[in-house]
């Protein structure tokens, strides 16, 4: 059974009949001896100290995930060992880079062959390509129309291949240095990082909050102090009203909290639900449904799921 606690002259006492009212979702969390401290101080560490690891975590993996990738190319490719390739087909390849509007902007050419990988082990493998593990492009065909020109069908010529998947071969290997690796690393610095940020923005707002709020939650009495007009994100022309509500929490009574949301008449008040361990996951409204936060688990594990193919994509490049 939910029980009230006003807030007034004193700490659960009342002296105006419009005071707000504190709901608590969980009874046990309630402790008025404390003072002002009215939430069990060991279970708010707890939950503290498990954000704050899972922050850390989040961080290791924005960092130590791009440095898969470099590490593992540098392992792969320091396997290559040098062989015979014999052309049997080769060609310029043109490519072009467009805008949003479908317009070329940049077109680059690169010479391809195919050919045949003869390993030392003995058999064949049959490999498309030139050059890598970086392509050289060129800004005019006549300049890989060149490279072309000194290869013939036909002809057998030096080449390097990875023995365990004879098909991943260059005629001309660069190799793969530090240079190679830091290279790669801060390709993917931004993606897996962005990745990252991005799952743990919504773990945090869609997840863990309506979860925090759905078993604890404690609700309130809001009150809307005033509207503001905002621009639309997509025609900054053009706005649209939203309504502030602002609260206090019992835990942080000197402390004014305040939700954007809706259109209300200024001195409306709404009800308010937020977090005792942390004040700063709230909404407007009651508790959400235990349901709420099932969508955004959904999409955080499609996202992993996409993430996990692109990245099984790249480790299978070399």
């Amino acid at each position: 059974m939910s029980q009230k606690y006003w807030s007034g002259s004193g700490p659960h006492q009342s002296t105006q009949d419009n005071s707000p009212f504190y709901t608590y979702r969980d009874q046990t969390l309630f402790h008025p001896a404390n003072g002002t401290n009215y939430v069990d101080a060991g279970k708010k560490q707890q939950f503290l100290l498990l954000r704050f690891l899972i922050k850390v975590l989040f961080l290791f993996f924005v960092i130590g995930s791009p440095m898969i990738l470099p590490l593992h190319y540098l392992a792969v490719y320091s396997t290559y060992r040098q062989g015979t390739c014999t052309i049997t087909d080769k060609q310029v390849i043109e490519q072009d880079s467009k805008d949003k509007q479908g317009n070329i902007t940049s077109r680059t050419y690169y010479p391809s062959f195919s050919y045949l990988v003869h390993p030392l082990s003995g058999g064949q493998a049959s490999a498309t390509g030139f050059d890598g593990p970086n392509q050289v492009r060129y800004n005019n065909s006549s300049d890989a129309q060149a490279v072309v020109d000194r290869y013939q069908i036909g002809e057998t010529t030096s080449c390097s291949y990875n023995p365990a998947k004879p098909y991943k071969a260059f005629l001309v290997f660069y190799g793969y240095g530090t240079v190679n690796a830091r290279g790669t690393f801060l390709w993917g610095l931004p993606r897996l990082g962005g990745l990252a940020i991005t799952i743990y923005l919504i773990l945090d707002c869609a997840v863990w909050r309506l979860y925090a709020l759905w078993k604890r939650g404690v609700v309130t009495k809001g009150t809307v102090v005033r509207n503001e007009e905002r621009p639309r994100l997509r025609d900054r022309r053009r706005t649209y009203t939203v309504s502030i509500i602002a609260f206090r929490t019992l835990e942080e009574p000197t402390r004014e909290r305040q939700i954007a949301i809706g259109n209300f008449p200024i001195g409306t008040h709404v009800p308010v639900c937020y977090d005792p361990f942390y004040p700063r996951y709230h909404r407007y409204g009651k508790w959400p449904s235990s349901w709420s936060y099932m969508p955004s688990l959904v999409g955080i594990a499609v996202l992993l799921l996409i993430a996990f193919f692109i990245m099984l994509d790249l480790w299978l490049v070399p």
